[in-house]
């Protein structure tokens, strides 16, 4: 196990507890929810998708389109991990 300083950022830390705990999550929503601008949610999410982390997913609903995020085993691991280590640290103070 490593530290993984990726997550150690609270944005990303934040997106993924909600890419953890669901299939797929769409732009908007995250955005919406923890209140980013298009380019901040476009910029943390870039860093996640280039560290394999995270996998993009754009699809048409109608004529409109969505794009949704899911993460990867890779990005589970690392991120169980990264928990595991914070965790650590807690216990020990």
């Amino acid at each position: 196990m490593y530290y993984n300083d990726i997550f150690h950022q609270p944005y990303r830390t934040k997106i993924m507890v909600m890419l953890i705990n669901a299939e797929k999550v769409e732009f908007k929503e995250i955005k919406e929810r923890l209140e980013l601008t298009s380019g901040n949610m476009t910029r943390h999410m870039g860093v996640l998708v280039d560290h394999g982390f995270v996998e993009v997913e754009k699809i048409f609903v109608g004529k409109k389109p969505k794009t949704l995020y899911l993460i990867t085993e890779t990005g589970r691991e690392a991120f169980r991990g990264y928990l595991k280590i914070l965790r650590n640290i807690i216990e020990e103070c």
